[in-house]
């Protein structure tokens, strides 16, 4: 159990002042006792000698015989308040004031008796057996005999246990008093440092504002006025390195490439938010186990790979919801000691898909044009062998302007997608959308006429102006025309429809033809598709048109859409106008 210091104070202190009381009261008992039996000694001893003189005298006078001797301790003893005692040279006792000297054992070998005759006075305390008290015995040599004189220590006694009660209550007050400093001195003392401890505690759970107020000048206070300025040098770094750790944090989780730390402990320690994108994952990850958030087994057998030998490893990996990442897996080392493993999965979905498109491309291309390059040679050396018939030659040189004219179109079309995919943006102009799609059927009407189509136009809601490219809507605007001639019925029809809703402009264009099946709606807009390519060749489209479509409304920032039935396609234009007038 934790004693606080103020306790510790208090204790340490209280046994200081017990033992000083009662050095202080063993001492002071003593020291009074003494003091008193010395004086009443010096009285004595001044007694004795008056008592010497008058023993001297009487014995001076002839006068000293046993009767008189008694007579004379009498009267002296009843003067000076004490015992008298004459003793003669062998220890016999001549004459007692309070007892019967006939009766009285031989005083020779008593301390006091031997010292007077030695050295002609002497003194001590000891239990008379006679009287059965303790007394004070003082003897001095007169002449032949030696006087003792003896006082009682009742009194001295009763005085000492007065003095002694006295130091007693005085010793106990003290006590009391030193007890009431003790508290309070550990208070002054303990109060500062019980503050710096409450100051440590709560800029430990995180109060970096805790400061200790009011602090003195002494070295609790000058330790107090440290520990501010540590506090301050501690909050600024903490600052600077949670600065740089929010920098770090957010760093991390804006970066496109996914990452993630596990540690040796089969841990994810952090990972950012594209980590958990390609993954699927929709809650915090930390703490968990890897093999519980990570839907892959191969992605967790590369990463136990890793931790269990140290040996990082790179490959590709085909996640949920068809992203493909390359996947670099790199362990993390300190002295040697594997602290974990750095996980960082890199998208190349859309690089994979530009590859295989390129690789369609060039198929779908080379098949494109070797196509009519085949006609076209059939064609040219038939004419070589019927140079001679004008008729037969005519058609078939009619025939191979077709195929050029075919791979003309292919040419420029293809030529038209890259410009699109390759220019980032058009200088914005201001439009006329009636204007565009007037001069679009004048371009189509031959085309119109061939199949006999009934153009229908209702676009009076269309806005005089509009900010746009006049290219890109064109090419828009003119593709799904072409592309509603192309796949119709004769005799079938063409009907524009513009809406304006709110901020948006619909522009919609529907035709009576073969429709196109749902499975094929989400790929019209590839290159070189056909929902039937046996028809789409006999209609002289390229394949290129609906993508051109794509890509320009891409650029202009607006949305095309398709819907069809077995009646007929409708595709329909979303123009933003708050962008665009």
């Amino acid at each position: 159990m934790t004693r606080k210091i103020s306790t510790k104070i208090f204790i340490l202190f209280s046994c200081l002042i017990a033992v000083c009381s009662i050095v202080f009261f063993i001492f002071f008992n003593s020291l009074v006792r003494d003091i008193h039996i010395s004086i009443i000694e010096r009285e004595i001893e001044e007694k004795a000698r008056i008592t010497e003189v008058l023993v001297l005298m009487r014995i001076q006078n002839g006068r000293g015989t046993t009767d008189e001797l008694h007579a004379l301790a009498l009267d002296v003893s009843r003067l000076i308040n004490l015992r008298l005692t004459i003793i003669d040279q062998n220890g016999l006792v001549i004459a007692d004031s309070d007892l019967n000297e006939k009766s009285a054992d031989n005083h020779l070998w008593r301390r006091e008796i031997q010292q007077a005759i030695k050295e002609g006075s002497g003194k001590s305390i000891r239990y008379s057996n006679s009287l059965k008290i303790n007394m004070l015995y003082v003897a001095k040599k007169a002449g032949p005999y030696v006087i003792r004189l003896a006082k009682p220590l009742t009194e001295i006694d009763a005085n000492v246990s007065n003095i002694r009660n006295i130091i007693v209550i005085f010793s106990s007050i003290l006590f009391v008093f030193a007890l009431i400093i003790a508290v309070i001195l550990s208070r002054v003392i303990t109060n500062p440092i019980d503050e710096a401890i409450r100051f440590a505690w709560d800029f430990s759970r995180g109060d970096l504002s805790r400061r200790i107020m009011n602090f003195g000048d002494d070295e609790i206070g000058k330790l107090q006025s440290a520990l501010n300025s540590l506090a301050d040098a501690l909050q600024d770094k903490i600052n600077g390195y949670l600065l740089e750790q929010n920098k770090l944090a957010a760093t991390v989780q804006n970066i496109h490439e996914g990452i993630a730390l596990v540690d040796t402990n089969k841990h994810i320690v952090i990972h950012n938010r594209a980590f958990a994108s390609f993954l699927n994952i929709d809650f915090d990850a930390r703490d968990r186990s890897y093999f519980e958030v990570i839907r892959s087994s191969g992605l967790n057998a590369k990463i136990e790979y890793t931790l269990a030998s140290s040996s990082p490893c790179s490959f590709e990996e085909e996640l949920q919801q068809g992203t493909v990442c390359e996947v670099y897996i790199s362990p993390i080392s300190a002295d040697s000691t594997l602290n974990g493993v750095l996980v960082v999965l890199h998208d190349i979905t859309e690089r994979k898909r530009i590859a295989r498109l390129k690789s369609d491309l060039v198929g779908n291309l080379s098949h494109e044009l070797k196509t009519p390059i085949t006609i076209l040679k059939g064609y040219l050396e038939t004419i070589k062998e019927c140079r001679s018939d004008p008729e037969t030659t005519q058609g078939l040189i009619d025939k191979a302007l077709m195929s050029v004219e075919r791979q003309s179109s292919i040419i420029n079309d293809m030529l038209k997608l890259n410009m699109l995919e390759t220019t980032r943006s058009f200088q914005p102009e201001n439009v006329d959308l009636v204007e565009v799609i007037v001069n679009c059927l004048n371009l189509l009407n031959p085309k119109i006429l061939e199949k006999r189509l009934n153009a229908i136009c209702r676009i009076e809601e269309l806005p005089g102006i509009i900010r746009a490219n006049r290219f890109l809507a064109e090419e828009i605007i003119f593709n799904i025309i072409d592309n509603a001639i192309n796949y119709n019925k004769y005799d079938g029809s063409i009907t524009i429809v513009a809406q304006k809703r709110s901020r948006r402009l619909s522009i919609s264009i529907a035709d009576t033809g073969i429709g196109i099946p749902p499975d094929s709606l989400d790929r019209i807009f590839e290159r070189f598709y056909r929902v039937n390519k046996s028809r789409s060749r006999a209609t002289g489209g390229t394949g290129l048109g609906l993508s051109i479509v794509k890509h320009a409304a891409e650029l202009l920032n607006w949305d095309v859409g398709v819907a069809s039935t077995e009646a007929g396609s409708t595709f329909t234009v979303e123009i933003p106008l708050g962008m665009n007038e």
